[in-house]
């Protein structure tokens, strides 16, 4: 009896003894896309253009760039990002962040996990009154810059950064 069997096996197609096999219970080991449990890094550049896309990306739990990350508010004329702590996971940026033309981001206060990264900029933010977090930034490949923040009072952020590349600038931001 076991002979007619694998007699009868090797006649069906390869695709048949893939599904009988899945139909039995037979589990088949296959590679994992998913990285749910470690570090996931993007690759390439990252455009955040409203609130939700900055979700988005942040429902990723992506703890690394390897690429710039730019979050600017004028695509589709909404202004409405308002909250970067999506951003909460990322470790390493690569490249450089950018945030600007956020006309109603008031605060950041994410980046709460980031170590390293590029140059960071905060640009042309309207109504940005306040910067803090970035606790555990330790490396900074560039510069940090603030420029044309009208409204920017108070700065509370990188206290833990040992290398700053290129200085810190202020820039036309008339309210500090």
């Amino acid at each position: 009896m076991q002979f007619k069997t694998i007699v009868l096996i090797l006649k069906i197609s390869f695709k048949r003894i893939i599904l009988l096999l899945f139909l039995s219970g037979v589990i088949i080991l296959m590679p994992s896309c998913s990285n749910d449990d470690g570090p996931k890094t993007y690759n390439g550049d990252v455009g955040l253009y409203s609130q939700e896309m900055v979700n988005e990306f942040g429902n990723q739990n992506y703890t690394s760039i390897e690429g710039n990350l730019v979050i600017a508010d004028y695509e589709d004329d909404s202004y409405d990002i308002t909250d970067l702590s999506p951003l909460n996971s990322l470790k390493v940026i690569e490249g450089n962040i950018n945030v600007g033309i956020c006309k109603e981001l008031e605060s950041i206060n994410g980046f709460n996990n980031l170590e390293i990264a590029g140059s960071i900029s905060f640009s042309y933010n309207d109504n940005l009154l306040s910067v803090s977090g970035f606790e555990s930034l330790e490396i900074v490949n560039g510069m940090i810059a603030f420029n044309d923040n009208p409204n920017l009072i108070n700065v509370d952020a990188f206290q833990n950064v040992k290398e700053l590349e290129n200085g810190l600038w202020f820039m036309s931001n008339t309210a500090l």
